[in-house]
């Protein structure tokens, strides 16, 4: 929260702008459904018709204080690339935010860093455990942080699962065995970050004989992001970006 006394102005802003310190390193990313959780929250049954959809991007793009709020324009060429139709829209929606604030925003600081000096690291989170029983679509936000700290039960429900092997209903949830070695790597990586000021090499399971892949620095010219999801570490190439240069306009004009 921007206080005037410690926090003078928003994050993105001053990452934008170039007020930042380059010589302090920035690990960042986002999951691939990250605005389900908040549609769901604030809309249970639904965002249905493109009124709907206009209310809901309106309302996402006003949140923030300090922001420009949204205009005509801007609307219409939102409705143009995520093209809501007459039914539920929730899903839409839900792409619309997790842009907006998330997936374009981090790869936008990112490339501000990146073009200023300074050094960033950019993810794609795109895994969903299969024992996760929270009641929202995809890959939602938090979900990254059960591997990250090895915990499989954070943010579950923990609904009693039956299980036909032991004729027993189970509580506990846990990772399998590969979600148990992307967790090591995961939590590798950060701690790696947070002690060297770079996350290093990890291993791409996808390879054969399990070969180390570089996470690069992320560079405006390749626009690479580790993609991170079970089996498959990989580096990822230009991650929605028709939507995030749509999106840097936007964020350009502020």
């Amino acid at each position: 929260m921007v206080d005037g006394v410690e926090i003078l102005e928003y994050p993105m802003t001053s990452a934008l702008a170039g007020r930042f310190n380059p010589d302090i390193p920035l690990l960042i990313g986002s999951n691939t459904d990250e605005g389900s959780l908040f549609v769901k929250m604030g809309h249970i049954y639904g965002v249905f018709g493109k009124a709907g959809f206009d209310a809901l991007a309106n309302d996402t793009l006003n949140a923030a204080a300090g922001f420009p709020k949204t205009n005509a324009t801007m609307l219409a060429r939102a409705e143009a690339l995520y093209a809501p139709g007459i039914l539920n829209n929730a899903g839409k929606n839900a792409h619309f935010l997790t842009d907006f604030t998330f997936a374009c925003g981090s790869r936008a600081v990112a490339r501000s860093i990146s073009e200023k000096g300074g050094s960033a690291f950019l993810y794609h989170f795109d895994y969903r455990p299969a024992c996760d029983d929270v009641p929202v679509k995809g890959v939602y936000h938090s979900a990254e942080l059960k591997f990250v700290f090895d915990s499989p039960v954070v943010g579950n429900y923990i609904i009693p699962r039956y299980n036909w092997t032991s004729g027993h209903w189970d509580k506990q949830c846990d990772f399998n065995t590969k979600e148990r070695q992307l967790s090591s790597e995961m939590g590798g990586m950060w701690a790696r970050f947070a002690a060297t000021g770079h996350p290093g090499g990890q291993s791409n399971t996808a390879a054969p004989g399990g070969s180390r892949l570089d996470w690069d620095k992320y560079s405006t010219d390749t626009d690479k992001a580790l993609h991170i999801t079970i089996g498959n570490l990989t580096s990822q190439s230009h991650y929605r970006k028709d939507y995030c240069d749509f999106w840097d306009a936007v964020y350009q004009s502020w």
